[in-house]
């Protein structure tokens, strides 16, 4: 029930908060006045939407478990993987990819806002893709005249080429590589890495791939992302 939410919208509050109290305003306005101490990008945009002063807005139980907040940590890196692959087959959304900011996902260095995502990572393991995919290039003759491969550091669809690349090629990366990326000994530590430097990554990418006023109806019938939303992820 749209109480049993509101209940829940509450609940998750105080365990975030360490046992603090959501404060909602008066008569004219129930808006959670503090919400802001929920510091987790994720986290405050669910708990939002359960505690929205609107009974038919908040979500469904359904539907909270199909959250991406709730998604495994290997699923969360696929879900970068996959859109990169649909943005490619799909210019509408590499355009809606593209107006997402650097501001938007949070990207920072140790908390501290950044010009471009390259400032987030080693340098050597920027290098270590760029030259990995210029070989690759090459190899498969995809080039047009300039075998060069690069990323714009200011696009969201490039992180999430990169990302994919990374996420796609770490069991290859040599030793040296591999401690230049603290925190990381296996593939699935790769989300909180990434997490840690882009905090509303996901949530920006999946308002372009799963609202439904904008890509969903095109997404049906692709295969690959019926896992994010069918609750099994």
């Amino acid at each position: 029930m749209d109480e049993n939410m509101l209940d829940l919208g509450c609940v998750l509050f105080f365990l975030i908060t360490d046992g603090k109290h959501p404060r909602f305003g008066g008569y004219q306005n129930n808006l959670v006045q503090n919400l802001s101490l929920v510091k987790d990008p994720e986290a405050c945009d669910l708990i939002s939407r359960l505690l929205n002063p609107y009974p038919n807005l908040r979500p469904k139980a359904s539907e909270v478990l199909i959250f991406p907040q709730l998604w495994k940590r290997e699923s969360r890196i696929g879900f970068f993987c996959v859109t990169k692959s649909l943005m490619e087959k799909y210019h509408y959304l590499m355009n809606e990819l593209k107006k997402i900011t650097l501001d938007d996902i949070g990207a920072n260095r140790e908390g501290k806002p950044v010009r471009g995502w390259d400032e987030t990572m080693p340098v050597e393991l920027i290098n270590r893709m760029l030259t990995f995919q210029s070989q690759k290039k090459e190899k498969n003759q995809m080039h047009n005249g300039d075998q060069m491969y690069w990323y714009d550091y200011g696009k969201v669809p490039d992180l999430l080429r990169f990302i994919r690349n990374v996420e796609g090629h770490y069991t290859q990366f040599p030793e040296n590589i591999k401690k230049l990326m603290i925190g990381v000994s296996r593939i699935e530590d790769l989300d909180d890495y990434f997490r840690s430097r882009f905090p509303a990554l996901l949530l920006e990418v999946h308002k372009c791939v799963g609202h439904p006023n904008t890509l969903c109806k095109y997404f049906e019938n692709e295969p690959d992302l019926q896992t994010y939303f069918n609750g099994s992820a």
